[in-house]
């Protein structure tokens, strides 16, 4: 019986892969290895499936981790992807993880050995990375560090309105009964940036009971991806940072009968997609290239609507 579900997507990051994968360790105190499993996800990279798949078998023969591969035709985003591998699942509890990042020694027990103990919703663990960077600093150590059952409404509080914890969808271990329900809200959707927000918020929505363990558990390698700082001169590449629209237009207008918020909740997320918004204009006037800063504006207008565009920049004067 597969007790532990690890999934990560891939697309153009195989190059980690190998690394990834050799950070998985089961100790044997609390898991075997025939009760983990591995559910890598190719969302539509071609060129990646035979390095995925001769990584995967050459992992699995050593160690007798189980293991899916899916692959999809063409790219569909993280959203998706996150949601083909959480549906493939066999395991009743689910990690979810990148595949530029890796689990620490030790954390897969750790997680189930909680999950003996509390039968939470959700578990977190504490985080390492080599970002420099004050924001994500900041939300590295923005853990909860307390443990509740029978509480609904107090998670999803304590995540969008009292800010305690991060949300990060990784360093966290989950119900996959959990994930289902909040997937089953989401429409199909392509989207690359803001989907952790996205799939956090349902699933802190619908969370009862919560566990915090006092291990480190996650690597987050800042920078590798559609996250750092660098230069854009890519439009395509900027185009999937204003993507993160999608996330706020499906939460603000395509749940209202679904997800009932108070005032309070509402006019936090405003908040949230304003600063979004905001953070993205920020990126166009400092990342983006001038050669290409003229289609870029274009592009997040078209996202995120001129009028209001305009109304955060003049909000940042």
């Amino acid at each position: 019986m597969i007790k532990l579900s690890i999934c990560v997507s891939v697309y153009k990051t195989s190059q980690f892969l190998e690394n990834f994968l050799s950070k998985i360790i089961v100790l044997g105190d609390n898991l075997l290895p025939n009760e983990v499993e591995i559910v890598l996800v190719n969302d539509g990279s071609y060129k990646e499936r035979k390095l995925c798949k001769k990584l995967l078998k050459n992992f699995t023969k050593n160690t007798k981790i189980i293991h899916q591969y899916i692959e999809h035709s063409k790219n569909l985003g993280l959203v998706e992807a996150r949601r083909t591998g959480i549906e493939k699942a066999k395991g009743e509890y689910i990690l979810l993880c990148d595949a530029d990042d890796y689990l620490l020694s030790g954390a897969l027990d750790a997680f189930y050995e909680e999950i003996t103990k509390t039968d939470a919703d959700i578990i977190q663990g504490l985080i390492q990375t080599n970002a420099t960077e004050e924001k994500i600093l900041v939300r590295k150590e923005l853990i909860w560090k307390e443990k509740f059952k029978n509480q609904p409404g107090k998670f999803f509080n304590g995540f969008l309105i009292e800010q305690k914890l991060n949300g990060f969808l990784w360093g966290k271990c989950y119900k996959k009964s959990l994930l289902l329900k909040a997937f089953s809200l989401i429409p199909f959707c392509y989207c690359i940036m803001a989907e952790d927000f996205l799939i956090m918020f349902l699933v802190a929505y619908f969370t009862d009971s919560y566990s915090f363990i006092e291990k480190d558990v996650y690597f987050y390698n800042y920078g590798q991806g559609i996250t750092g700082n660098n230069v854009i001169n890519d439009l395509n590449k900027w185009e999937k940072i204003c993507s993160a629209s999608t996330v706020f237009t499906i939460l603000k207008n395509n749940l209202r009968e679904e997800i009932i918020l108070t005032n309070e909740q509402s006019k936090q997320l405003d908040g949230i997609c304003n600063n979004f918004l905001r953070t993205i204009i920020e990126r166009l006037d400092n990342n983006v290239d001038f050669s290409i800063k003229e289609p870029a504006t274009e592009i997040l207008n078209e996202y995120w609507g001129a009028e209001y565009v305009d109304k955060i920049k003049k909000c940042s004067l």
